[in-house]
């Protein structure tokens, strides 16, 4: 399961989905969530030390280490009992296509740092049992 962290993103999800998928219908569910198993690829630190428990893996199991991040992951998950370890994952994703109009202004291109409303935070839930409260949100 798949959760951001906020409700324009999760609105604009919803759209996204509907427009692609005419014949479904999407809800948005609302959680609290411990966070106390959480792996954090947000932090420098964390990120560093999967790479090189990635690279190790590659090494030992004799895989192909350029594959998409969601592969990595559910490699480890699988194989790694990384289930007992971490029950949800937080990531960033870059979402160029975030209009770049209204309070402030950034540059896609620029190498600078500035506000900007094109990386998205996304949850991903491994296990339930870290949601304490859910909802759906009412239309």
């Amino acid at each position: 399961m798949y959760f951001w962290d906020n409700k324009g993103n999760a609105n604009w999800w919803k759209v996204k989905q509907e427009s692609r998928h005419k014949d479904k219908r999407y809800s948005i569910v609302i959680v609290n969530a411990v966070l106390n198993s959480l792996l954090d690829l947000t932090d420098f630190e964390v990120y560093m030390k999967m790479e090189e428990l990635w690279q190790e893996v590659c090494k030992l199991c004799n895989l192909d280490s350029n594959v998409p991040v969601g592969k990595k992951l559910n490699f480890l998950y699988e194989t790694l009992n990384f289930e007992e370890k971490y029950d949800l994952i937080k990531i960033y994703g870059k979402y160029n296509r975030t209009p770049n109009k209204g309070f402030f202004k950034f540059d896609y291109q620029s190498m600078k740092s500035e506000p900007t409303l094109n990386i998205k935070c996304i949850y991903s839930i491994r296990n339930e049992k870290c949601i304490v409260e859910k909802e759906i949100k009412e239309e």
